[in-house]
């Protein structure tokens, strides 16, 4: 997570601090990014994609000389509205909101400039078509992020976006479902393989184990049988494995729950593969 008042990039799970001292090199208007040149750069992820004018806060003119005490209030109304007059229909207003929401899950879920993009756009088109109207605002920012992150190849889970959103991992699927069959998004699978790399660090394991599973994974998929299965229970089955053959000692509720499913999933699809000699 980024914590722009200590300069820190920190590791929301061990609190271990990633990266300091970064250089903040934005100021903020009216909730809006501003680069150094005094530009607004040009986003979709801005309710009127940055190309409203801005009055600033300084009391500065054009020519840098300070602005006369007398004109103090004249400038002031400026600002107020020229502040209120780019609010001025429903829509705007609801694109202000679900873009701030967005900015909040900017540094929870470390989402890249592009992903951010890519989530304003989604989005966008689900307000053209209508897809906002009579349900939680929240819940579809948080469903486009997830497609936007699905196509980014993330491996973010619906639970995980669950419990750092606060919203209810049905509602949010309900939505993803939604949106991805009214705009034609086809999410892409998650690779098992990387799912093996991330359930293999969270759990410590050592190198050569982390080989095995991914020597078996090949193997498996080279196969076909990958196709269709859930590829977090399938990780979590092939590092089971790999721990039992290399002798690292780690129990099926472990490897379960740091690949965020269950026993019962890790022990039926273990069976399946001995069934099918594939292990």
């Amino acid at each position: 997570m980024t914590d722009p008042e200590s300069g820190e990039v920190v590791c929301s799970i061990c609190g271990l601090v990633v990266q300091e001292k970064m250089e903040d090199t934005k100021l903020q208007y009216y909730e809006k990014g501003i680069d150094t040149r005094g530009k607004e750069p040009s986003s979709l992820a801005h309710y009127d994609m940055g190309l409203s004018t801005i009055i600033g806060k300084t009391d500065i003119d054009a020519k840098g000389q300070r602005i006369q005490p007398s004109g103090h209030s004249a400038i002031q109304n400026l600002r107020n509205w020229d502040h209120r007059i780019q609010l001025h229909n429903s829509r705007d207003m609801n694109m202000k909101r679900a873009f701030n929401t967005l900015n909040r899950l900017k540094d929870k879920l470390r989402l890249s400039d592009v992903t951010i993009e890519k989530v304003a756009y989604i989005y966008r088109k689900a307000l053209l078509k209508q897809l906002i109207r009579g349900r939680s605002i929240d819940s579809v920012v948080v469903a486009a992020a997830y497609i936007g992150m699905g196509e980014a190849l993330s491996l973010t889970s619906l639970k995980e976006i669950s419990e750092i959103s606060n919203i209810r991992q049905k509602t949010i699927g309900k939505m993803v479902r939604l949106i991805a069959s009214e705009l034609g998004i086809l999410i892409p699978v998650s690779d098992p393989i990387r799912c093996v790399t991330k359930v293999g660090n969270i759990l410590g394991l050592s190198e050569k184990t982390k080989r095995e599973a991914f020597e078996l994974m090949s193997h498996i998929k080279d196969s076909e049988y990958s196709a269709g299965k859930k590829p977090m229970g399938l990780a979590a089955t092939i590092l089971y494995i790999a721990c039992n053959k290399t002798g690292e000692n780690m129990t099926q509720k472990e490897i379960a729950k740091a690949a965020g499913v269950t026993e019962v999933t890790l022990r039926g699809r273990l069976s399946d593969l001995k069934a099918k000699n594939l292990v």
